[in-house]
């Protein structure tokens, strides 16, 4: 029996038609059997290539090797403890002015200020001056967040002026 093209098919199988046996088995050849393997001449090129181009399955044993000996999976989520910190903040306490150097290369993000009585802060570029951020009045016992965004291309200095109590500043850092 043979392949037919479909057209030729479907002429065989209209309403009130009477295929004949041939017919039956020229359409049963004509498809593919799913227990038959499809070999690889058989495929679109373009799937061909897409699958020559998959890593080795040795290669992608090795990869599931190695995140499962780096990560505590819990049915496959990681641990909120094994999570990567975004910002990981360096905290100084301060009990008069000082200065905080920011690192070549490093962006300070923003900062949190937590007085332990009220205290006006100003931050400046340079000892005494406001211009980073004007004397704000920050009340003892409460957090408040300075959005800074200053990106240091060398070294850079910045300066806080009105500290008189002990002062926490919690200095975030990319």
């Amino acid at each position: 029996m043979a392949i037919q093209p479909r057209n030729t098919l479907k002429g065989w199988f209209i309403t009130l038609a009477k295929p004949v046996q041939s017919q039956f088995w020229d359409w049963i050849d004509s498809f593919r059997h799913k227990s038959e393997k499809i070999g690889a001449a058989d495929l679109d090129p373009d799937l061909l290539e897409i699958i020559n181009a998959l890593p080795p399955g040795s290669t992608i044993d090795q990869l599931v090797e190695d995140i499962a000996n780096k990560a505590d999976l819990v049915d496959g989520i990681l641990k909120e403890s094994q999570w990567p910190p975004l910002l990981t903040p360096d905290s100084q306490t301060y009990a008069t002015n000082a200065d905080y150097v920011i690192i070549a290369g490093r962006l300070l993000e923003k900062i949190v200020v937590i007085p332990t009585t009220d205290i006006t802060l100003s931050i400046g570029n340079l000892i005494g001056e406001d211009d980073i951020q004007p004397g704000v009045i920050f009340p003892g016992g409460e957090a408040a967040i300075i959005y800074i965004d200053a990106y240091a291309s060398v070294d850079r200095h910045i300066y806080f002026t009105g500290i008189d109590s002990e002062t926490t500043i919690k200095f975030y850092i990319r």
